[in-house]
């Protein structure tokens, strides 16, 4: 039975395909080659990949296929910034720009490196060393800081009814490697 499926469309299939290992590493390779001037710091440099994302742009002709383009991005803490860089597939990186109000997804290392800097907090020390308490992740209130590289961290307890019942919220500031907020809730509110 003949397809259906318009040469356009076949086309595009071979665009669209998820990233392959050696396709990221070769992309994560040339964007650190790229970014490394940027990245220099007289004391410690302070980077890390958050990892590499495929990236479809519109292409400048109707019925065209647009190219294969890979994101890699790069936090640079020392210069308080996101690096995205573009690279075509195993070719070499076409841009590089800093990401503003836009935060990409936080990686493992830097959440068990929030947690870290807020164990290390003696005013939130005591919510991490309470009996039962499990820490969960998630990104600041929308505008809060919209330009740092900002953790918040949720200390819940389960309570004698079986709920998750907060204890804190605590933000912490990966750039700066400090808490920036401790909030406990409203007794009332929890009633």
């Amino acid at each position: 039975m003949k397809s259906n499926m318009s040469d356009l469309t076949r086309k595009l299939k071979s665009v669209l395909a998820p990233l392959g290992r050696s396709e990221e590493r070769h992309a994560v390779k040339v964007a650190l080659s790229k970014a490394q001037s940027l990245l220099q710091e007289e004391h410690e440099p302070r980077s890390r990949i958050l990892g590499a994302e495929l990236r479809i742009e519109k292409p400048p002709k109707r019925g065209r296929v647009p190219e294969r383009l890979i994101s890699v991005f790069i936090v640079d803490y020392a210069h308080k910034r996101i690096l995205d860089v573009v690279s075509k597939s195993f070719g070499k990186a076409t841009t590089i720009s800093v990401l503003t109000n836009f935060q990409p997804a936080f990686h493992p290392d830097e959440i068990k490196e929030a947690q870290s800097i807020a164990k290390s907090d003696s005013r939130v020390a005591k919510y991490a060393k309470m009996r039962g308490v499990v820490i969960g992740a998630a990104g600041p209130p929308m505008g809060e800081h919209m330009n740092h590289r900002v953790i918040g961290l949720h200390y819940l307890r389960t309570n004698k009814k079986g709920q998750n019942e907060p204890v804190a919220v605590v933000a912490v500031d990966l750039y700066d490697r400090q808490v920036v907020r401790i909030e406990k809730p409203d007794s009332e509110a929890r009633k």
